[in-house]
């Protein structure tokens, strides 16, 4: 996983819960947290602050990293402002990921393993296949919210489908989007 991330999880934990709060979380995990924006780290060490941090807030793993998912969304979207055009909606926003931000992290971070995400738009919800080889769906939960809220919009995200329950895939499924 890119340093990138871990510094953006480094700021909204920072600003939501104190600098104290993120040199705690490395101490429980016993890691130095000198994360470079262009260094690569396992996977491992972002579950192990998320669950730390799930400890120290009386709550799950998962609740922690939708969490981090939804906080981080306008920190890394401000490194990323590419688009000529910004989308006017998050239903707009959305097919842009593969095709318009992806190919900047990768001009950025050569290297960097970036999910792929297929949409179908029914109307009434979308449905959004995470295909990633990080089983960080729940992350990505935390990122459509976040999305949700930069455009002012109220969704619900439930994942009908999960690799982590066994499923052939992950499935976002949200409702609500304009």
């Amino acid at each position: 996983m890119k340093g990138v991330l871990f510094n953006v999880v480094e700021e909204v934990v920072s600003h939501e819960w104190g600098e104290q709060m993120w040199d705690n979380l490395l101490l429980d995990c016993d890691l130095d947290g000198a994360y470079t924006a262009l260094g690569n780290y396992p996977d491992a060490e972002l579950v192990a602050l998320g669950r730390a941090a799930a400890q120290r807030l009386g709550c799950s793993l998962d609740d922690v990293l939708r969490l981090l998912g939804q906080l981080a969304f306008e920190p890394l979207l401000a490194r990323y402002r590419s688009l000529e055009e910004p989308p006017e909606s998050m239903r707009a926003f959305l097919p842009t990921v593969n095709e318009l931000i992806h190919p900047e992290v990768l001009k950025l971070y050569p290297g960097a393993s970036v999910p792929r995400f297929a949409l179908r738009d029914d109307g009434d919800h979308l449905e959004l296949d995470y295909v990633s080889i990080r089983n960080m769906c729940v992350l990505a939960e935390g990122l459509v919210l976040g999305l949700a809220g930069h455009y002012g919009e109220h969704v619900t995200v439930d994942q009908s489908r999960c690799k982590q329950r066994g499923d052939d895939r992950c499935t976002i499924r949200i409702t609500g989007a304009s």
